[in-house]
């Protein structure tokens, strides 16, 4: 009940300023990670900033990345140094390119490369066809100026961020993600947005079945990923102190967290979440695949297979029938 009310009074705040007119924010997560919420679609912008510069997450196209950039001011007038997208879709929006021509160095996978080249080359075509207007997509919009294999490490201002590559087929077929160790923040993208199945894309090598391991993955590394530079210890007696300050300022008993609970889970687009959540989402998945094994095992066709008893209870999250029908395929063809 205590996490329903407090999500809810962050959802109402969330909406009286955008009712007021206020301008568009980047919201203090911890103590150099902020989040931005573009308005036209809910999608998370996420800014580690610090006294070298700022790696900015997920940067939007026109015309929502002038009203983040001015917003990015607003806390830090340091210049975006590193750029990091998670997943190919972002990386070819004009975001990052225009990022680029400002200095900013561009990081991605290895196994992005090939999805970059050809959503760039997709993207001309059609422009070619349709003989738009809009600005024609541009060959560097592909190019990354620093490339990894499964993971790597930026310390900025000395603070060490890890950003890895899902050794699974996941969404897509090159999934990435940034992990902020001493601030317990985890930026996913559209591999997960709370309280909905993922939206799996075929297309680009995504795989339904490779999602569950590649969260788990995420998951799995979270806990274990610890700091290279740990951050300053606070004597017990002052946190104690410091807890039961801000609990009678508030007039109420300080609330323990989960460990879960203390990592943030920032998503694609939306609410922001937490890794308790993040498992609940996994656990569901993994007993759902289990079920649809049974199910592909048994013979059931797959135009009757959503009608199932047994999935019934897996239909808490948003989704279902297409993240469903997608596993179905996918493990039929095991």
């Amino acid at each position: 009940m205590r996490k329903m009310a407090s999500r809810a009074l962050v959802l109402v705040f969330a909406v009286s300023l955008r009712l007021s007119g206020a301008p568009p924010r980047f919201e203090k997560v911890s103590d150099h990670y902020y989040c931005y919420q573009c308005k036209s679609d809910g999608l998370n912008v996420g800014a580690v900033v610090s006294d070298d510069g700022i790696l900015l997450i997920n940067p939007p196209g026109e015309p929502e990345l002038t009203e983040a950039l001015d917003a990015l001011k607003r806390i830090s007038t340091r210049p975006v140094r590193w750029v990091v997208s998670t997943d190919y879709r972002i990386a070819l929006a004009g975001g990052p390119a225009r990022l680029a021509e400002q200095g900013a160095l561009i990081v991605g996978s290895d196994a992005m490369r090939p999805l970059l080249a050809r959503g760039a080359k997709a993207g001309t075509d059609a422009q070619s066809e349709a003989k738009s207007d809009q600005p024609e997509p541009r060959p560097d919009m592909a190019r990354l100026s620093i490339a990894f294999g499964k993971q790597m490490r930026l310390f900025p201002g000395g603070l060490e961020v890890r950003i890895f590559g899902l050794q699974h087929t996941a969404r897509t077929a090159a999934d990435v993600a940034v992990f902020i160790p001493a601030e317990k923040v985890v930026q996913m993208g559209d591999l997960y947005n709370l309280g909905s199945y993922p939206e799996i894309d075929e297309d680009q090598g995504g795989s339904a079945d490779g999602w569950i391991d590649g969260i788990k993955q995420v998951v799995d590394a979270v806990p274990l990923l610890k700091p290279a530079i740990p951050p300053p210890k606070i004597p017990p007696s002052s946190k104690t102190a410091s807890s039961k300050s801000a609990a009678s300022a508030k007039g109420a008993p300080a609330v323990e967290k989960t460990p879960e609970e203390e990592v943030t889970v920032v998503t694609g687009h939306g609410p922001l979440s937490n890794l308790m959540e993040l498992k609940g989402l996994l656990e569901t998945s993994r007993k759902l695949r289990a079920e649809v094994s049974k199910l592909v095992a048994g013979g059931v066709e797959r135009e009757n297979f959503l009608s199932s008893p047994g999935l019934s209870s897996f239909r808490v999250y948003n989704g279902f029938d297409q993240y469903a029908t997608q596993l179905f395929d996918a493990l039929s063809k095991k």
